[in-house]
């Protein structure tokens, strides 16, 4: 077996369908399946660059953070995962809110 195929051995494939479906496939399969509720990693990397920066950061700042990484990827280079991913990060930061679990 190539690693390749051990790497993606069991992951779902997603359906492409407009950006907002396939961000909300992604973040609400596997990227949960494999990391669990978007709460808690994101308290994670916000104690983490909490601590690297020397100020709080709170969970939805790093989010805000990560969405920025692909909007400045997205003026450089144009493309549908930037904006796939805009959208699924858009997902997370509702999900943080509780608006919906």
């Amino acid at each position: 077996m190539t690693v390749k195929k051990r790497i993606f051995e069991g992951v779902r494939p997603i359906a492409r369908g407009t950006v907002l479906e396939e961000a909300a496939a992604i973040v609400n399969g596997q990227r949960q399946d494999a990391y669990g509720h978007p709460r808690d990693n994101y308290w994670r990397l916000a104690q983490m660059w909490s601590a690297y920066l020397g100020i709080d950061i709170t969970p939805g700042q790093s989010v805000d953070m990560m969405m920025l990484v692909k909007i400045a990827r997205q003026a450089n280079a144009p493309g549908r995962e930037n904006l796939v991913d805009i959208a699924g990060y858009a997902r997370v930061a509702e999900m943080l809110e509780g608006s919906d679990e």
